[in-house]
């Protein structure tokens, strides 16, 4: 038997409400520059990261 996961079935009384916050839970936006540097990390093969993480994987 499959039953919903308690969080999503909190999401609403009905299947349409529940379906609709769900996706709006991926409607963000994102700036130019961020799209950028995401695509030059895809095309790149690389991680995507900031300058701490970066320090931090260069210690080890």
């Amino acid at each position: 038997m499959v039953s919903g996961h308690p969080l999503y079935t909190e999401m609403g009384r009905t299947k349409a409400t529940r379906c609709e916050n769900y996706k709006s839970l991926f409607k963000v936006h994102i700036d130019d520059d961020q799209l950028k540097s995401i695509h030059v990390a895809w095309q790149a093969g690389t991680l995507l990261s900031n300058d701490h993480f970066r320090e931090k994987l260069s210690e080890n």
